[in-house]
């Protein structure tokens, strides 16, 4: 880290650009590889059959789509602009990135005192910081191109992109969103010592030692099993009945034949989680603080189609948004994933109007949107955290305040709903 810190900050910006490029031809190839519907666009899968001058430059960033635009009479004209695209795009991302955590301190930046300016030595601390969120971003990128493409986000991507944030939460937890800087005691004339704290499931308020123990172990389980559940395939219709329907909702997990891989992701989970408590300390916290952003992005976006499927019967968002919001949970902390989440419908407005004019379609993919507004976060954390500082402080008031605004919205929405087709009765009559 020292050799590399002491480079030229140019020098160091184009290592982490091209860096940012290999990323992108990871993200294409899950692009194109990881869809319900897998297409040979990307030079790491096999070549297509009708291009026999295939070779490994192919493979090569940038240079290989430009040499792949060859292929336009199999795949349309300009089709190699937007692989070529989201390669730079990747670069200036990761770059980006590391010049906004690391060289700027751009978050601790924005939660220090005013007149307290960041010191040098805080930038090793952004390390794990900026590492976290270049492979959120590039799991993010993966979600919202194939959403655009099939209009829906597959399992394969945010099923190993949660997974990868829990690992990560577990081996990096220096690597959260900071919580607060700390002013020390001077440790030399004109030299303030600070620390960063990272953000955990309970901050703002402090670690209760509780959590290090059963409380803890039962609480980190009961959210990886209520995620690992979720992602069976679900058949629920109440209008036969009640006793019929849970008995059509088990049985329709079973013969999907989805319970053996489940099962056996939870047994593999819930062994590492008890023996990461076992050994507690920074790296349990940052688990446990991972397993409990999982649990409530995800369950956050399921109360929101829940109340929306059933006020209005019509689905509002797919079930790959939640998979999508427990996925970032896990990277950020259920308190980012909750600001993305109400953030993203101004993410979402100007491009939904601009569908809605041109093509006249009100469906649109969601998920996009949700990995704009978390991008958004990731930069802007320290100023959004200092200011809904006194919302989360509320402790379990905050998640109680949602579910009532929830029940608020269903009745709301299936009151207007009435009104609507109780209008349409009388136009028809």
């Amino acid at each position: 880290m020292n050799v590399f810190e002491a480079m030229a900050l140019p020098w160091r910006l184009a290592a982490m650009f091209m860096a940012g490029l290999v990323l992108g031809s990871v993200a294409n190839a899950g692009i194109y590889r990881l869809g319900y519907r897998p297409r040979l666009l990307s030079p790491w899968l096999p070549g297509h059959p009708r291009d026999e001058r295939s070779c490994w430059l192919d493979r090569l960033p940038v240079w290989g789509w430009i040499r792949l635009r060859r292929q336009a009479a199999l795949h349309g004209r300009g089709w190699w602009l937007r692989p070529l695209a989201v390669e730079i795009f990747c670069g200036l991302a990761v770059a980006g990135l590391y010049w906004w955590h690391v060289v700027q301190l751009g978050p601790v930046a924005q939660l220090l005192p005013p007149g307290v300016p960041p010191r040098v030595v805080l930038r090793e601390l952004m390390y794990p910081v900026f590492g976290v969120q270049v492979v959120l971003v590039l799991f993010m990128i993966m979600a919202a191109f194939i959403d655009l493409d099939e209009m829906v986000i597959p399992d394969s991507v945010t099923v190993w992109g949660a997974l990868a944030g829990l690992l990560l939460a577990c081996l990096l937890p220096g690597g959260q969103l900071p919580d607060r800087v700390q002013l020390l005691a001077n440790t030399g004339p004109g030299v303030l010592r600070q620390q960063v704290v990272s953000l955990h499931f309970r901050s703002p308020q402090p670690w209760l030692a509780e959590y290090d123990g059963p409380l803890g172990l039962g609480l980190g389980l009961g959210c990886y099993a209520a995620w690992c559940l979720a992602l069976l395939p679900r058949l629920w219709r109440p209008s036969r009945g009640l006793g019929r329907a849970v008995r059509m909702f088990f049985a329709y997990m079973v013969r999907s034949g989805e319970l053996p891989r489940i099962g056996l992701l939870l047994a593999c989970g819930a062994g590492a989680i008890a023996a990461v408590w076992s050994a507690g300390g920074a790296h349990w916290q940052g688990l446990l603080s991972g397993l409990v952003g999982m649990a409530g992005g995800g369950a956050l976006v399921w109360g929101v189609r829940i109340v929306v499927t059933w006020a209005l019967h019509r689905e509002a968002m797919g079930f790959g948004d939640v998979t999508l919001m427990a996925m970032v949970g896990a990277f950020l902390g259920w308190q980012a994933a909750w600001l993305a989440f109400l953030l993203s419908p101004f993410a979402a407005v100007l491009p939904s109007l601009l569908r809605l004019l041109l093509r006249g379609s009100r469906e649109m993919p969601y998920g996009p949107y949700l990995c704009l507004s978390s991008l958004a976060v990731c930069l802007l954390w320290g100023v959004l955290w200092r200011y809904t500082l006194p919302m989360f402080g509320l402790g379990w008031i905050m998640p109680a305040f949602i579910a009532a605004s929830l029940l608020l919205t269903a009745a709301v929405l299936r009151v207007w709903r009435s009104l609507r087709e109780r209008g349409g009765a009388r136009e028809q009559a």
